[in-house]
């Protein structure tokens, strides 16, 4: 049970309030939490699918540029990043 709440986004600390009536689990709480897990997975994924096509167009312009024998430009580097999300501290 443990195992099976875990892989569902309950923490440990969280079990000991699913079962607090004494009579089993804690229906509403139990759905709350799983409509709130959903909602955060839909995020997620609406985020990483997001990123991994800004990824593949930076893939692909690469590959044109590098074909063509050129280097991207800083200039359109730093706005294919902006694109990606990725701080400037993250870039070195």
């Amino acid at each position: 049970m443990i195992k099976f709440a875990t892989s569902l986004g309950f923490s440990l600390d969280d079990l000991p309030g699913l079962f607090a009536s004494g009579e089993g689990l804690d229906h509403e709480q139990v759905m709350a939490h799983l409509r709130e897990r959903a909602a955060e997975i839909n995020h997620l994924l609406s985020t990483l699918t997001r990123q991994k096509m800004q990824m593949e167009h930076l893939m692909q312009r690469l590959e044109e540029l590098w074909k063509q024998g050129h280097c991207m430009s800083a200039c359109e580097l730093d706005g294919l990043l902006d694109g990606l999300n990725i701080e400037p501290s993250d870039r070195a």
